[in-house]
């Protein structure tokens, strides 16, 4: 599989991740890394796992950065 450009990665984004990095929760290299395993995840039949989860897993974000970026998410809607 090959690395997704950066306009792919965009569209690709869950929200979740454009406002984390938004927020300099993480940098765009951490998001594009999680992104990658995710899709590879997804591609190998292997269940599918949250950005955030990931990131969490990573140890590059916090439970409280986590809520913080879901209390943003849900206020949008």
């Amino acid at each position: 599989m090959g690395v997704p450009t950066e306009k792919e990665i965009s569209n690709l984004c869950r929200r979740f991740g454009t406002i984390a990095v938004k927020n300099n929760f993480i940098s765009k290299s951490q998001l594009k890394e999680a992104i990658i395993e995710q899709l590879e995840e997804d591609l190998s039949g292997k269940d599918h796992r949250l950005i955030g989860a990931i990131l969490l897993e990573k140890g590059w974000i916090s439970w409280d950065q986590v809520d913080l970026v879901l209390k943003e998410l849900f206020s949008e809607e």
